[in-house]
């Protein structure tokens, strides 16, 4: 795998990962999160960091900015 297709691949990771979050963490959400939710929310959250962590292996420096 190149190194473009390892960056490509690990960013789509990245972006599920945080898009489920920020579905689950929706600040506009009317009910608390359910015992479901929130072992989702910790399962992207362990998902996102093993992703963050693999592209330091390959010399990748992936950083979340909020926009």
């Amino acid at each position: 795998m190149s190194f473009e297709e390892r960056v490509n691949a690990l960013m789509v990771c990245a972006d599920h990962h945080l898009e489920q979050m920020d579905l689950l963490e929706d600040p506009e959400r009317s009910e608390p999160l359910s015992p479901w939710d929130r072992r989702q929310l910790t399962s992207h959250r362990g998902s996102l960091r093993r992703v963050l962590e693999r592209a330091a292996e390959f010399g990748i420096k992936i950083g979340i900015v909020e926009e």
